[in-house]
């Protein structure tokens, strides 16, 4: 039975051009995908509608950080919150 514990990651607001189920889906298809790899999530890397985004905590929060983004913590102008579920529970 999957586990239905979610925890916020902070998501480029660009990539909400693209349906929620489906947005999640790519997500933690990726972060699934890097850590059956490499044993950790942090630094996975997503691209969806040409943004490239990789993972990385920030004050316990997950935030998929835009590759172009030179700020130390989320704009919250240019991300927006959204549940994932977790990884390490899949």
């Amino acid at each position: 039975m999957p586990c239905s514990h979610r925890v916020p990651c902070w998501i480029p607001r660009k990539w909400l051009e693209f349906p929620w189920h489906t947005l999640q889906l790519l997500i933690v298809k990726e972060i699934s995908d890097y850590y059956m790899k490499y044993g950790r999530v942090e630094g996975s890397a997503v691209r969806i509608n040409g943004i490239t985004a990789r993972l990385q905590l920030h004050n316990k929060t997950y935030w998929m950080r835009d590759d172009f983004d030179l700020q130390l913590r989320p704009n919250f102008k240019n991300y927006y919150t959204f549940q994932i579920p977790c990884v390490y529970c899949n």
